[in-house]
């Protein structure tokens, strides 16, 4: 029967027409794969030309060959320092240590508060614990430079164990500073602070936007840790002209651009590693599969085109990082996000899971530099009088007003601030943990020694 209907002539021309329709679906969906492809290449190609002419040193091993260059020899190194510093803790003391911290207060203190007896008794735990190293650790205020970590194969895997090395000996410095500052040791307590800022001012050019958030964080902690000191006691004017300094400069520099531009050249390496084996995408997140859009895109004629399209994106949030901070930057910030929301393709949808990586780095960002800028002005306040005559007009321009930044003078010090977010003068009663909160302002109110809180 079989054999009948092989040779009947309608099944011939049917089966035919079949096969002509299945080659012609298969010739176009080819066609089409390589047409979309090559678009998407020679957009690629275009874009990475015009990289490699107006910035010759974008791509990783630049970044990290001028990085090395710059770095001073490793005894006057401050991360090789405080990461040695580090590797000498007491282990499993200071972990013990580090589970009751911080200790129970009731009533907690507010933000900006002098410690309770409790939390200096606990940080002067870790003090006595790790005695021998304080020196060592107060001198990383006299060092500088960094550390150069190359690139895994596969940049997400890349390690930074320098970060939570530092943030060791920050820790150690921060309760070093609470002990002194309750024994009235001021100066020693902002000695701490400087040696902190030290360890930050570390990661100024690291090239990983993890770096960046370590580096705003010990900033900020920074910054609050001068509040709660001064409030215990009087600091000498030399002493405090060099946290003010040392605010100052790391307020300067642009810290964001070059984590900006550290992860627009490790993600383009990664697009080279996908588009060299698709299978790759298979192991790019230890212990978890990717996203189906990673997926997607990494095994399609997609590729080369989200490829462009990233690197796009991240040569116009570096130079809007450029610019100087207002409410103009603030608003080219989020038309970022916004555009990229709207763009329903696939490229679009792999684009977004890289957007909230970017955008909320420079919330933080903002942030602390606003926050440094207020100490620096609240500062000079403080070391006010003829030898350093004090002018709220020069005040540094609020990120989100596009205005000086607003004071507030007290009997016993002054608080210098920004609106914060919504643009509202609140008073400066509530400059801490505001985050993005209506009815808080961000900046510091430090006092002047003379009108302590003993």
């Amino acid at each position: 029967m079989l054999g009948r209907l092989f040779r009947a002539r309608w099944f011939r021309g049917t089966a035919l027409t079949v096969f002509l329709i299945l080659l012609v679906v298969s010739l176009v969906a080819v066609s089409g794969y390589f047409n979309l492809r090559g678009r998407g290449e020679r957009h690629q190609a275009a874009v990475l030309a015009d990289l490699d002419a107006t910035d010759p040193g974008w791509r990783f091993e630049a970044i990290l060959a001028a990085r090395q260059a710059a770095l001073p020899p490793p005894e006057k190194n401050v991360i090789e320092q405080a990461v040695r510093l580090a590797d000498r803790f007491p282990e499993e003391k200071f972990r013990e240590w580090q589970k009751n911290w911080p200790p129970p207060t009731d009533p907690a203190p507010a933000p900006g508060d002098p410690p309770t007896a409790d939390e200096v008794a606990y940080a002067r735990k870790l003090a006595d614990m790790c005695r021998e190293l304080l020196p060592e650790a107060r001198a990383l205020r006299h060092l500088s430079g960094g550390v150069v970590v190359p690139l895994e194969l596969n940049p997400l895997g890349t390690r930074l164990p320098h970060l939570d090395k530092s943030g060791r000996v920050v820790a150690l410095l921060q309760q070093d500073a609470t002990v002194s500052a309750a024994d009235g040791k001021i100066d020693d307590a902002l000695d701490d602070v400087l040696a902190v800022v030290a360890i930050a001012r570390g990661l100024d050019d690291e090239p990983y936007l993890v770096s960046y958030l370590f580096r705003l964080r010990f900033l900020a902690l920074a910054v609050r840790q001068v509040e709660r000191t001064l409030r215990q006691g009087e600091a000498s004017d030399a002493k405090l002209a060099e946290v003010q300094a040392a605010f100052a400069g790391a307020a300067k520099v642009k810290g964001y651009v070059t984590a900006l531009r550290g992860e627009r050249a490790s993600m383009s390496k990664l697009a080279d590693l996908l588009e060299k084996d698709p299978r790759n995408a298979e192991g790019l997140m230890p212990g978890q599969p990717p996203p189906p859009v990673v997926t997607s895109v990494a095994t399609s004629a997609l590729l080369p085109e989200t490829h462009a399209r990233y690197l796009e994106l991240m040569n116009r949030a570096i130079a809007i990082a450029e610019k100087p901070p207002g409410p103009d930057r603030n608003a080219e910030f989020a038309r970022i996000d916004a555009d990229v929301r709207a763009d329903t393709s696939l490229e679009g949808e792999a684009l977004r899971l890289v957007v909230p990586a970017i955008v909320k780095p420079y919330d933080a960002d903002v942030r602390t530099v606003a926050l440094l800028e207020a100490a620096v002005a609240a500062l000079a306040y403080l070391r006010r009088g003829e030898k350093h005559p004090w002018l709220p007009s020069h005040f540094p321009t609020d990120p989100h007003t596009g205005k000086p930044m607003l004071w507030k003078p007290y009997p016993d010090g002054v608080a210098v601030y920004s609106t914060g977010p919504d643009k509202t003068d609140d008073g400066g009663e509530n400059l801490h943990d505001g985050g993005t909160k209506a009815g808080f302002d961000w900046g510091v109110r430090l006092y002047d020694g003379k009108h302590r809180t003993k």
